[in-house]
């Protein structure tokens, strides 16, 4: 008795989530359900885990998220608001003063013996870059805390903005050359995890958003989407 052959879909065109580029045919393996793209080395799921339905734009909007058309430029964005980012805070600032607060204590008593206290030049070292270390952690605790990531659109052109102002990073991109929107690989880890960030595919992929919740990241990538996407079919 002849078996019925499984017929496995191959999408047109799948392209590599890393740079952008178009996967070949024979460099897509439908049984492990993945992607090859030999021009950066990485595999590419062909079933995406965080799909993003363009209906999840007009689902409720997650506390935290908004949306803004005055009729000139529009604006999807969400606030970060990570609890991490209170202990990383707490924990920049103990790390950093701390040893700063030694050192302070140190020179005030060697002051009070005599020329030849105080503390050494090596004291100085330590205590900068303990004070160094401490406060990149403290600046990165606060955009965690109060950070937003947004997307301003107006006349045909849009910014991605992730960060905290003056801490911002701002990523241009033309609208009319938007191919796709959905959620990838932002590839960073997370104690082994994937972190994923919401994706803007044009000529190559412009990733925002990892530090977000995982509704609010959705409801930005769906609304993205649809502004972005949908609207040209």
């Amino acid at each position: 008795m002849d078996m019925p052959r499984r017929e496995t879909t191959v999408p047109p065109e799948t392209c590599c989530e890393q740079c952008g580029k178009v996967i070949a045919p024979e460099n897509i393996n439908t049984i492990d359900g993945v992607g090859y793209c030999r021009a950066c080395d990485f595999a590419t799921p062909l079933v995406d885990p965080q799909r993003v339905e363009v209906g999840d734009a007009d689902a409720t909007m997650p506390a935290g998220c908004w949306w803004r058309d005055d009729g000139v430029e529009q604006e999807a964005g969400a606030v970060m608001r990570r609890p991490f980012g209170v202990l990383l805070m707490l924990f920049g600032g103990v790390f950093g003063g701390v040893p700063l607060t030694l050192f302070l204590a140190s020179v005030n008593v060697g002051r009070r013996r005599g020329p030849s206290g105080g503390g050494a030049p090596m004291d100085w070292t330590i205590a900068a870059v303990f004070t160094a270390v401490g406060s990149m952690m403290l600046i990165a605790g606060i955009v965690l805390v109060c950070g937003t990531v947004r997307v301003v659109m107006r006349d045909g052109a849009a910014r991605a903005i992730s960060g905290l102002w003056p801490l911002r990073l701002a990523r241009p991109f033309n609208i009319a050359a938007v191919r796709e929107v959905r959620i990838v690989d932002s590839g960073a880890r997370s104690n082994g995890r994937i972190m994923y960030a919401v994706g803007v595919r044009t000529k190559k992929w412009i990733k925002f958003g990892a530090a977000l919740r995982e509704d609010r990241r959705k409801w930005l990538a769906a609304t993205l989407a649809k502004r972005l996407v949908a609207r040209k079919r």
